[in-house]
């Protein structure tokens, strides 16, 4: 299994993702079809740019500065003081979702939680900028073919979707002590076993073809149980 989503079920796993889906109006099927090709995309996108020292040393420093292991564990304190809740009490769901102002409601645009949604910790546009650059519309284009879901109903659900990822791999990097090159070996890895290793990231890599074969192999149903 890959590494990141055993680390994402982990971290996220007890319904986060379908919280999300319903709050996003999408449906569970939906969410996991969109997840079954994004998920595959972020890791070869990742695992391209840390191909070069200078890549994997710009993300291992990316991941000590905003990206802690355990996006709960990161977020509870702050989400305690900014919104009355205790870490036992957070729904990751419902503040992810909050914090980049996606799933509506007066919340949204409340002080406090602009304040959470100005952490590098979930600025999940931010973390598809890095990731994707100038490929992430041919990204959303070939996951919304595959899944029939409307573009920007799936750009909402990666910029959610950017620091669960980016808080597994933090965790990961954390938990071995994985040096940059440590790193971009473990992105590789994790690229072969998704079926996601075409090593350009010129958009050769087939979302449909990978999707399926995640999808049928039912590792993203913790995710949602």
């Amino acid at each position: 299994m890959s590494s990141i989503i055993e680390t994402m079920i982990e971290e996220v796993g007890g319904g986060t993702l379908s919280k999300v889906a319903g709050s996003l109006g999408v449906s569970g099927e939906q969410m996991q079809g969109v997840l079954a090709s994004a998920l595959p995309a972020f890791v070869q996108h990742l695992a391209s740019n840390a191909q070069t020292p200078e890549g994997a040393s710009a993300l291992a420093a990316a991941l000590d500065k905003n990206h802690g292991p355990n996006l709960i564990d990161q977020l509870a304190p702050l989400a305690g003081q900014l919104l009355g809740t205790s870490g036992g009490g957070l729904d990751l769901g419902a503040l992810l979702g909050a914090a980049s102002g996606l799933l509506g409601g007066g919340d949204a645009a409340s002080p406090s939680v602009q304040a959470l949604g100005a952490l590098p910790a979930l600025d999940g546009a931010g973390i598809l900028k890095h990731v994707f650059g100038g490929k992430l519309d041919g990204v959303i284009d070939q996951i919304s073919k595959v899944v029939k879901l409307d573009p920007g109903k799936i750009l909402k659900i990666l910029t959610t979707l950017g620091p669960i990822v980016m808080s597994a791999l933090g965790t990961l990097k954390s938990k071995f002590g994985l040096d940059p090159k440590g790193l971009a070996s473990l992105l590789s890895n994790d690229a072969d076993k998704l079926g996601a290793s075409d090593g350009s990231s010129g958009g050769g890599l087939d979302l449909g073809a990978v999707g399926s074969m995640l999808s049928n192999s039912g590792l993203l149903a913790g995710l949602f149980g």
